[in-house]
């Protein structure tokens, strides 16, 4: 990580997760499932490209990029195996979760992992 990334992690990352995040389970592709802290973007469905009629919720996920992050937990973006890991995660805040595969990972700066999920 660069300077800035390490004292955001320290300083702001920590805030946001306490203000904005929720719990969700991380499933791994060959490891076992972890509760940690997340922030959830929950978008309008959306057509699912080379499907007729196909819609489906995007969610966009952020956590802290450490699994070990104090209290939050976190996914490393190098653990992230698009196609095998999966998250368990509601598409409207307040119902059950689901289990949704990762589908692409969108960033890692600034001590969060950012990533897709439909």
């Amino acid at each position: 990580m660069t300077t800035f990334d390490e004292m955001y992690a320290d300083a702001g990352l920590e805030t946001q997760l306490a203000m904005f995040g929720e719990k969700i389970v991380y499933r791994p592709l060959n490891d076992r499932p972890r509760t940690i802290t997340a922030i959830v973007q929950r978008n309008p469905p959306q057509e699912l490209s080379g499907m007729d009629r196909g819609r489906a919720v995007r969610l966009v996920i952020e956590v802290a990029n450490d699994p070990f992050y104090p209290e939050y937990g976190g996914i490393s973006s190098a653990e992230i195996d698009n196609g095998g890991g999966k998250v368990d995660v509601s598409d409207r805040k307040g119902e059950k979760p689901t289990t949704k595969p990762i589908t692409k990972l969108l960033s890692d700066i600034a001590g969060m992992t950012q990533f897709e999920v439909r």
